[in-house]
């Protein structure tokens, strides 16, 4: 796996890219996630697909710039993207924020794709659910104990990986992350979700 940048309107994008097929692949990560939410499927892709998963704009290592992350930004963002690394036709999967940027842009630039899934995508919930809560919470005052709780509420598993939590912790406290963001970009923010339905 390569880590590499692009920039797009002035602002440093970093991802990550593996494969080498002429089929393109966009993985599309969600709301406080990073490329590295991806890392466990990418080498399995990358032997059918070239797999191409950036830092959204606004998130992990990728530049933040102060604008309002609406959907039509993050959809313009991503053509944008694909266009500086020269791709022509792509599959995209995205998951929660991702899904949601992915049907965005889908709408908006379907002649360029060939296939889309959505995962949990976010968007099609009328109301916050406890598992939403629970992440933004813990995005926005970042601690072991409160990612802990929060992934555990999403996954509906209570073994939750370390690794996983210390590592949205670090990210919430990169500068210009989410504990950053002004009051009305925040409750945007709240808009986004996942759910769990019961225990298992």
């Amino acid at each position: 796996m390569v880590v590499k940048t692009s920039e797009i309107d002035n602002n440093k994008i970093r991802y990550l890219e593996e494969g080498s097929s002429e089929n393109t692949l966009l993985l599309l990560h969600g709301l406080g996630a990073s490329a590295e939410r991806w890392e466990h499927v990418i080498p399995l892709f990358a032997k059918e697909y070239r797999v191409i998963v950036p830092d959204l704009v606004g998130f992990g290592h990728s530049d933040k710039p102060m604008v309002d992350y609406t959907m039509e930004y993050f959809s313009e963002f991503i053509s944008k993207f694909v266009e500086s690394i020269g791709i022509k036709k792509l599959n995209i999967i995205g998951s929660s924020l991702g899904g949601q940027i992915a049907a965005e842009y889908a709408v908006n630039h379907n002649d360029k794709i060939r296939k889309l899934v959505l995962v949990s995508p976010s968007g099609v919930m009328k109301h916050a659910t406890p598992a939403l809560n629970s992440y933004i919470s813990a995005a926005l005052y970042p601690n072991n104990d409160a990612a802990l709780s929060a992934f555990q509420t999403m996954s509906c598993q209570d073994d939750i990986d370390e690794k996983t939590v210390s590592e949205f912790v670090a990210r919430m406290q990169l500068p210009l992350s989410l504990i950053h963001i002004s009051e009305p970009t925040r409750r945007y923010a709240i808009s986004y979700g996942g759910v769990c339905l019961e225990k298992k």
